[in-house]
């Protein structure tokens, strides 16, 4: 989805290119966007791997991961891939790809995001009906 988006942005720069942006902001967002995606996106992998459960979501989940990252928010390997992504527009000088992150981000949160949820709620039970109630789907 987030490929798919920036392609999109990226199309439309090809038409409408974005106007120079200055090279801190390009250095502070593409360094920010990347330190984001490692901090999160890492620290929930390093926690699936620790409870020997698959972060890739087409796998069935062994256990339960609420802590780390997942103590703050269920979604943490999404919400780097967005810092990542908004880090990219900026570092690349594309802004375009912006205008489409709403777009993606609608559509994990309403397609992709709810039927993980809905296979953690059939395998977990109670347990995840409880860890949903304390933590936010996203911030």
């Amino acid at each position: 989805m987030y490929l798919a988006g920036f392609g999109c942005g990226l199309l439309v720069e090809l038409d409408a290119p974005s106007p120079e942006l200055p090279a801190w902001l390009r250095v502070a967002g593409g360094v920010a966007g990347i330190l984001l995606l490692l901090l999160l996106d890492t620290r929930a992998m390093l926690r699936f791997r620790r409870h020997a459960t698959s972060f890739n979501p087409s796998r069935p989940a062994q256990t339960l991961v609420t802590d780390g990252p997942y103590r703050v928010t269920r979604n943490p390997i999404y919400i780097g891939m967005a810092c990542a992504y908004a880090g990219a527009t900026l570092a690349a000088n594309v802004l375009w790809p912006l205008a489409f992150l709403p777009a993606v981000l609608f559509v994990i949160g309403r397609a992709i995001v709810p039927r993980e949820e809905r296979h953690l709620a059939v395998r977990f039970g109670e347990e995840y009906e409880r860890y949903r109630r304390r933590v936010r789907r996203w911030l």
